[in-house]
């Protein structure tokens, strides 16, 4: 992903198909990190800062000096998309896809179709505040919107590294922090022990409310193995039930995931 301004609007990607009245078209699938309402991308971040509101079509035709068909959703929701229909949920009738990266965020399918309200706000989980009770640390972090203890702020990579930081008083990267760990250092298997805990108690709100057959995840803290056994012995001290069924998997597609589900998005009429 470009993160300069001209290109802040996220990946965009092209394909020629055939068009039974008029030959060739081109079709533009756009990833984006932000939500779209009425037609507009009402947030666009770079790099967790906003930059502008903006006629979503308009935009992109006006950088591509052209005039194309376009639709869009953001990363998590192609995620999901991607996910569902072959990917780590593709057995599954409900997925729950996140992104735990950069940022955190999450869509939802069903039966590989997208579930979109009428905010198109579903699955921001990660701007949902962490369930409580919170400690002084989670009460203390503000993402850069003002918004006190979201989930984002303790499960995206930042996270973990500004948590680390205020612990050990030094910076890591989170990919050094995950070597760390896998060492057994003993800070860096405390930590990541709260995190763990952490992700547990965001995902039992999850599983609470939409109870998915599975949730998939990507972004770079996906590839962190001990998720996939932690988590789910965690998640029973937080939600209704002490026996939890749902799946709690890798995404398949890594990197290119987001874009396979963008491509999709031409199948959907909610874009």
């Amino acid at each position: 992903r470009d993160s300069s301004t001209s290109r802040g609007l996220g990946d965009v990607y092209k394909r020629q198909v055939s068009n039974n009245s008029s030959g060739a078209t081109n079709l533009y699938f756009v990833r984006s990190s932000g939500f779209v309402a009425g037609g507009i991308l009402s947030k666009i971040e770079v790099n967790g800062q906003e930059i502008a509101k903006l006629g979503v079509k308009e935009y992109v035709n006006h950088q591509t000096s052209s005039n194309f068909k376009i639709k869009i959703a953001n990363d998590a929701d192609c995620l999901a998309v991607s996910e569902s229909i072959d990917g780590s949920g593709a057995d599954y009738d409900s997925v729950f896809a996140i992104i735990m990266g950069t940022g955190v965020g999450a869509g939802f399918t069903y039966r590989n179709q997208l579930m979109v309200g009428p905010n198109k706000l579903t699955g921001e989980w990660g701007q949902n505040p962490i369930p409580g009770p919170m400690d002084d640390y989670e009460k203390s972090v503000q993402r850069h919107c003002g918004r006190i203890g979201a989930i984002e702020v303790f499960l995206s990579g930042p996270g973990l590294e500004n948590y680390f930081e205020f612990i050990t008083k030094n910076y890591l990267s989170s990919k050094e922090i995950i070597a760390l760990y896998r060492t057994k250092e003993k800070q860096a298997v405390s930590i990541m022990n709260v995190y763990f805990e952490r992700a547990a108690r965001a995902l039992s709100t999850v599983v609470n409310i939409l109870d998915p057959d599975v949730i998939v995840l990507g972004g770079g803290m996906s590839n962190v193995g001990r998720i996939y056994e932690n988590i789910p012995k965690l998640l029973p001290k937080y939600t209704f039930s002490d026996k939890i069924r749902n799946k709690i998997l890798r995404n398949t597609h890594g990197d290119s995931s987001g874009v396979r589900g963008a491509a999709w998005l031409w199948d959907s009429d909610k874009f």
